[in-house]
């Protein structure tokens, strides 16, 4: 559900409130139940995370997507708001426009612009749940049981075209953690398999890249 969409005074402020989500569960929870009306009625007591954020919004209340005056090769896209989502498609076009209009890029003839879906195992029938696991038996292993996600999941989400390298990017590719446990159960885990499989310390393994460290060290050697 979401989002709220307040102007606040603080840049800073990402705080949510119960009236916002009182808001929001009364505007959105109908439409739930008209979308997928052989589920379970909408419950505010098993709502299992909420978020907020800033936008960076301008004084003129549009987007700017233009390329800069300063330096070359940079395209300034900013002031993105609600539907910037699904706007994303046709803002990919005109940044697309821009750059080959301003630099005049050669076609990269190489380029594959479809990727192949990988398969998430709780999507599957049992026939194929049975196949992937004789051809690989990672599969087998499920490493989240709220999101019902295996390892041969995480471990193929790590070594891609894009590779996902942090606990959050793992948990975007394949729900590892999405579920009621917000990863309270597998986060050890998909750090482990993380750390085995780009073959680094588990202390250098992060939640969202950057310097955002699970670990610190081992119990009774952190000083």
């Amino acid at each position: 559900f979401g989002p709220t969409a307040e102007e606040v005074c603080d840049s800073e402020d990402v705080s949510t409130t119960s009236a916002g989500l009182e808001t929001l569960f009364s505007k959105f929870a109908p439409f739930l139940e008209r979308l997928k009306p052989h589920y379970e009625k909408p419950d505010k007591s098993k709502i299992i995370a909420h978020f907020a954020g800033c936008r960076a919004a301008t004084y003129k209340e549009d987007f700017i997507i233009e390329p800069s005056k300063k330096v070359k090769g940079l395209v300034h896209v900013a002031g993105i708001q609600s539907p910037g989502l699904a706007s994303a498609p046709a803002i990919a076009e005109r940044v697309k426009d821009i750059v080959i209009q301003e630099w005049h890029p050669a076609e990269n003839t190489d380029f594959e612009p479809v990727r192949k879906r990988s398969k998430r195992f709780s999507e599957i029938d049992p026939r194929e749940r049975a196949e992937l696991i004789r051809m690989n038996p990672l599969y087998g292993h499920i490493v989240c049981r709220c999101e019902h996600a295996s390892e041969g999941e995480i471990v193929d989400a790590l070594h891609r075209g894009i590779p996902a390298k942090s606990i959050d990017a793992i948990k975007r590719r394949t729900r590892a953690g999405m579920g009621r446990c917000q990863g309270g159960f597998c986060m050890p885990r998909v750090l482990e398999i993380i750390s085995r499989e780009a073959n680094i310390e588990k202390e250098l393994v992060t939640k969202s890249g950057g310097e955002s460290f699970i670990l610190s060290g081992r119990l009774k050697q952190v000083k």
